[in-house]
């Protein structure tokens, strides 16, 4: 039907899949088309592209405020050759995954919703075509490509790529998003155990060495790496005596600022810092921009632009440059938990293992922020492990182990393989 959206906000469009067992996700078209109102005449922002989907997906359009004295004017969004991405690559060889079916039917190939700006009709124009900041579009999409954990950064994602049926196969780093300077391809061989990526560059872990691909961020060590984390222009690894060895921008406090001492299990890097923590008790230690909180038993750290996350018996931390707790972190259980570019996303741990949903913090509805919920049928169903970057999230579906990603998808970086 049709929608009224005040002039200066964005209209948003949500498109939804009719059926909830759809085992392939859904590509749409989608554009809008002048009316009454125009793009000539700086009445709303021109959009068009295509939405990939699993249940459903957003778009938005930038709308300007009517002139004063200017009636409310209309344009059209349009939804159009709706199609399963099964139809064009159902052959999977000798991939094995659960959910694969025969292509489903689509019945919807195009649809128009009218759009109505309105306004007061007293207030001035506060921008022409040419003046309005485009507001980019937010996506779901879902990938094919099960994978075993990933690694979310500002502008690009990596994996490790899992063929359930053929463990002979090395687990092969996939990723996807920006490209500038080859941090997305070619990819070193091997089999990697562990992937990690900053802001232009990626790196991973094979048979105990660190390979690094994308912008040279300088020589990774020579150690028998167990874990590894990337933030802006650093990296760091737990070596095999428990030791922290970082490297990258020399001024990067992560680098910088990094403990000589041992006894590490687990480290996380974000801008400008690093934290880590400790076998003996699991206590945290930071260094750089932002310090650590008291106390023990925490596990899993991720660091994000300006502050940090982990788990602390079964809870979700997070605290900033003071090492203080931040006050707007969920309560309840939570089976992951990251930190982003001024944001944080945990998967629930609901009571007997039930599905694991997603939720984020602040809670603004700002991209990245809505990971859509598994509704397969399937109550043990849910998100195992995620990552929050710059304005998109990434998680693993539990049963599929396929890559669900929620935000803007500038450069792909939202579009996972």
């Amino acid at each position: 039907g049709p929608v009224e959206v005040n002039g200066g906000e964005a209209a948003e469009y949500t498109i939804s899949l009719s059926r909830d067992d759809a085992p392939y996700a859904v590509q749409v078209d989608y554009a809008t088309g002048d009316g009454a109102a125009t793009v000539a005449d700086g009445d709303y922002t021109a959009t068009s592209g295509t939405l990939t989907i699993s249940s459903s997906g957003k778009v938005q359009v930038p709308t300007v405020a009517p002139a004063a004295g200017e009636s409310a004017e209309d344009f059209t969004f349009t939804i159009s050759n709706a199609r399963s991405l099964c139809q064009q690559d159902c052959d999977r060889g000798s991939l094995s995954m659960e959910s694969l079916r025969e292509p489903f039917p689509i019945d919807i190939t195009t649809a128009t919703v009218n759009t109505t700006i309105t306004g007061s009709g007293d207030q001035s124009r506060s921008a022409r075509s040419d003046e309005v900041e485009e507001v980019a579009p937010t996506v779901i999409s879902t990938g094919e490509q099960p994978f075993r954990l990933i690694s979310v950064g500002k502008h690009h994602n990596c994996g490790i790529m899992r063929i359930f049926d053929q463990h002979s196969v090395p687990d092969r780093p996939g990723c996807w998003g920006n490209d500038d300077h080859g941090q997305v391809s070619p990819i070193p061989p091997g089999d990697f155990s562990h992937v990690a990526v900053g802001d232009d560059f990626s790196c991973g872990i094979s048979n105990g060495k660190i390979h690094c691909w994308g912008n040279n961020i300088g020589e990774a060590p020579a150690v028998n790496a167990s874990d590894l984390a990337a933030g802006a222009d650093a990296a760091c690894a737990v070596t095999g005596d428990g030791g922290i060895a970082c490297w990258g921008d020399p001024s990067d406090g992560a680098v910088a600022a990094a403990p000589a001492d041992t006894g590490y299990r687990e480290v996380a890097v974000g801008d400008g810092f690093g934290c880590a923590v400790r076998s003996s008790d699991r206590s945290m230690t930071c260094w750089g921009d932002v310090a650590a909180p008291s106390g023990d038993g925490y596990y899993y750290p991720s660091a994000g632009t300006d502050h940090a996350c982990a788990l602390q018996d079964g809870y979700a931390v997070c605290w900033s440059g003071n090492g203080q707790r931040k006050a707007d972190t969920p309560t309840g259980a939570f089976y992951r938990v990251s930190a982003g570019d001024g944001y944080s996303c945990g998967a629930r741990q609901l009571p007997n293992n039930s599905q694991q949903p997603v939720v984020c913090w602040p809670d603004d509805g700002g991209p990245g922020r809505n990971m859509p919920s598994v509704e397969d049928g399937t109550a043990s169903n849910g998100y195992v492990q995620l990552g929050t970057g710059s304005e998109h999230t990434c998680a693993i579906v539990k049963k599929t182990r396929v890559v669900v990603c929620q935000g803007i998808n500038t450069d792909g970086k939202a579009a996972p393989p």
